[in-house]
């Protein structure tokens, strides 16, 4: 059986410092798991190296946006989904680290057996962690709230 699935985009937003791309929150009542990720940028022409990391843990994130879901008879969903906060949190472990040229864009879309869970009441952040050249990104985050 599937869950339910939603979109947390961002489009057009600078980024070149530290930063948290997505922070997510489960709600008690669902575990989430993240399927597909990609981030590419608009209009860089000189190669950097971004590093992301994405971090599970417990702890209190940002406020703001959601995620949109992708099947029209789809309700909100219970997880919070916020997008590019400025204010970096380390949660618990690192999951995933990898650093990729600015110029190749970067998306992590692991097989099924490889995909990152979060129980209910967890936390993970996605975060771009060294200064970069500032430029215009896009980003996507797919992920299925089960329960």
């Amino acid at each position: 059986m599937r869950g339910r699935m939603y979109a947390s985009t961002f489009t057009g937003a600078t980024i070149g410092a530290a930063q948290d791309l997505w922070q997510i929150a489960a709600d008690s009542n669902v575990a989430i798991v993240i399927h597909q990720i990609y981030l590419g940028q608009r209009d860089l022409t000189t190669n950097d190296q971004m590093r992301i990391t994405i971090h599970r843990g417990t702890g209190t994130l940002g406020s703001g946006t959601t995620a949109v879901p992708l099947d029209i008879a789809t309700k909100h969903p219970d997880g919070v989904y916020v997008l590019n906060n400025s204010t970096q949190h380390t949660l618990g472990v690192i999951v995933h680290s990898v650093s990729f040229s600015v110029l190749d864009n970067w998306t992590h879309r692991p097989p099924p057996l490889q995909r990152i869970f979060m129980a209910g009441g967890s936390r993970l952040v996605v975060s771009s962690d060294i200064a970069i050249t500032p430029g215009t990104w896009d980003g996507i985050m797919i992920a299925e709230e089960i329960g």
